[in-house]
């Protein structure tokens, strides 16, 4: 099927102005620093267009915050319905309350990066949507900004030792049944979070300023797919983070 966009900030993710494909991911679940965007910024792409239908993507493991019940089920699924390409990753769980369901990278990352992924919130009665972790030590300390259609936000928060502390919240209204762009900028203290392009949070916080994993999140039993995945090194001169282009 047609891609429905190619992205694109200063961090350049894709490069000669998204007009050309990503130069390729390293080998397995391993970052190769020879991948660059177009202006040398170490890059990242995860498709899943290599994986197979109803496994898990190489370099990831399933993992939770507040374990309580049966773990939820990540697997790469086909469709015309994906974002992009024929693949898409889903996460489908029937977890309750406080628990976070998790895919996290077998790779830990610098601190400062960029991270850009399709989502789209597909079923939840207790919770729905979904986010990005970063700077993820374990499944109990990271950041996320995570999307809810149920309660109509985006939050950014820090989680430590399992619990999760809110720092910056915004109303926003979206179709659940729709793929939506979610973006974050972490430089330094500061997390920036942007939506479908427009910029909804920035915050800063002391709480985990070192590099770490990177993973995929939902909570209790928001079931949700996720897609093209893509993440750059953060230059530190880097400017500000426009949105993408229309689809």
């Amino acid at each position: 099927m047609t891609s429905r966009l190619a992205l694109c900030t200063p961090l350049v993710l894709i490069v000669a102005a998204c007009h050309e494909q990503p130069p390729p991911p390293g080998p397995g679940g391993h970052f190769d620093p020879a991948a660059t965007t177009g202006g040398g910024a170490p890059m990242r792409l995860w498709s899943f267009e290599e994986t197979s239908d109803g496994k898990l993507p190489s370099g990831w493991a399933p993992s939770e915050t507040n374990a309580d019940g049966t773990p939820a089920q990540w697997s790469v699924v086909r469709g015309e319905d994906a974002a992009q390409g024929e693949r898409y990753l889903r996460v489908i769980t029937e977890n309750t309350g406080s628990t976070y369901n998790m895919l996290l990278s077998l790779d830990s990352y610098p601190a400062d990066l960029e991270l850009a992924v399709w989502v789209r919130a597909d079923s939840g009665a207790e919770d729905r949507g979904g986010g990005l972790a970063w700077r993820a030590l374990d499944a109990d300390h990271y950041w996320i900004a995570r999307w809810n259609p149920k309660e109509k936000n985006l939050r950014l928060y820090v989680v430590e030792n399992g619990a999760r502390r809110t720092l910056a919240s915004a109303d926003i209204e979206a179709d659940p049944a729709q793929w939506h762009e979610l973006r974050v900028l972490a430089r330094g203290a500061r997390a920036t979070v942007l939506f479908d392009g427009t910029e909804v949070l920035s915050h800063e916080d002391p709480a985990l300023p070192d590099g770490g994993r990177i993973g995929f999140w939902t909570k209790a039993d928001a079931a949700t797919s996720f897609d093209a995945l893509t993440l750059a090194i953060a230059a530190p001169e880097s400017g500000s983070v426009p949105g993408p282009s229309p689809r």
